[in-house]
């Protein structure tokens, strides 16, 4: 439930790249659980680039 309302509150603030990020880690399911935000956070910035 929380991260429904996270995601709704990144699209409505018009972050949709972050919203999608934060989909695709939470279908992945991986290792991404493990990481701290800030490393989380790193993975995302580099896979977009």
């Amino acid at each position: 439930m929380m991260m429904n309302t996270t995601l709704e509150q990144l699209r409505g603030l018009r972050l949709h790249g972050m919203a999608s990020g934060l989909q695709e880690q939470m279908a992945a399911g991986g290792g991404t659980h493990s990481l701290s935000f800030e490393e989380r956070l790193g993975v995302s910035s580099f896979s977009v680039q």
